[in-house]
């Protein structure tokens, strides 16, 4: 090819949908797979992080478990003042707007 045949079209058939591979994966193309040593220590890691999660979780080890709650959805009080100001917005019901489009099949509450 050359620098004149740059300015083409290519045009092509495409199949939508999954497509079966045109080669076979490999074993270990996208990690090799590990020593029975290897495989045991991980085993036992990963058991040994979950037992210390639940413990230190149960006894409220973590610093994101100190103190008053403060963040949504943890706390959220029935009297808290709203800080959403909708002073500038139209009032305007669910009913008059749904009365004054009935008669248009395409409209859509906002």
């Amino acid at each position: 090819m050359g620098p004149e045949d740059y300015n083409a079209i290519a045009c092509a058939e495409v199949e939508i949908g999954p497509q079966e591979p045109i080669h076979p994966i490999p074993i270990g193309f996208w990690a090799q797979p590990a020593a029975g040593i290897v495989q045991g220590l991980w085993h036992y890691q990963k058991l040994h992080g979950r037992i210390s999660y639940k413990v230190r979780h149960a006894l409220g080890g973590f610093p994101w478990q100190q103190g008053v709650p403060t963040d949504l959805p943890n706390y959220n009080p029935a009297g808290a003042p709203s800080q959403l100001a909708l002073d500038g917005l139209p009032a305007e019901s669910v009913e008059e707007t749904i009365a004054a489009n009935a008669g248009h099949t395409e409209a859509q509450l906002t």
